[in-house]
């Protein structure tokens, strides 16, 4: 009696062992299917086919690293939970759009639903991400699935994608890099020939000197006589 059950266990491992090579063969779309499988080897069958553990299965037979395969486990978990995306209606014959090819939700966003923490959560998310389907569907819409899942996501999490806006320098800050400015003009004019440049171009020069006076004016009131005067 044990013989036939250990035969059994191992026809089992062997199954799966075989299943999961042809599914990981296949387009990584059945990521589901994947998932299933890994989480049945998971349970032990992995002693069956001589190895020690789960992480040196999936090593040794798929080069495949611990965090990826509990990563497919993951999802496939989360899928199973969640609503199907609508039917697409039959794109017209030889259509090989591949934007008319039906919607179908895959690892990357059960990643993102994960973040949920929740699969009450991840579900109630996912219902919306299908409602919004629906809807863009019904108008025509082309949709990109995954903007969609990871918008109500982050409106799930109150989390805000926007890059935040750069904070106003205060005048301290302008006035340094102004400093900073000035010195270099400073070192330009030192080293010209402002005899010459002057004949050259005698109405830039005025403009320049009426700036210069200008700002002479507009600074004056932080000059030392303005605060001897204040200090009386």
């Amino acid at each position: 009696m044990s013989t036939n059950l250990t035969t059994s266990r191992l026809q089992e491992a062997r199954d799966c062992d075989r299943e999961l090579i042809e599914a990981l063969a296949a387009n990584m779309e059945k990521f589901v299917r994947v998932g299933v499988l890994l989480d049945r080897m998971r349970g032990g069958l992995y002693d069956e086919l001589g190895f020690k553990s789960f992480e040196a299965y999936v090593k040794d037979r798929f080069d495949m690293g611990r965090t990826q395969a509990y990563r497919l486990i993951d999802a496939a978990q989360i899928r199973l939970k969640l609503p199907d995306l609508p039917e697409p209606e039959c794109p017209p014959v030889g259509d090989t759009d591949k934007d008319s090819a039906p919607l179908a939700w895959n690892e990357r966003q059960m990643r993102e639903l994960g973040r949920l923490k929740s699969p009450t959560k991840a579900r109630a998310v996912a219902e919306r991400v299908v409602k919004e389907v629906k809807e863009k569907t019904a108008r025509g819409e082309k949709v990109k699935l995954g903007s969609v899942v990871r918008k109500h996501v982050d409106e799930a999490l109150g989390t805000d994608r926007k890059p935040p806006k750069p904070e106003e320098p205060t005048f301290a800050q302008v006035v340094h890099r102004w400093c900073e400015e000035v010195k270099g003009m400073a070192a330009v004019i030192e080293e010209t020939d402002l005899e010459r440049f002057s004949k050259d171009e005698k109405g830039l020069c005025k403009d320049f000197a009426a700036a210069v006076a200008r700002l002479a004016k507009a600074w004056e009131v932080t000059g030392p006589a303005t605060r001897q005067a204040g200090e009386r």
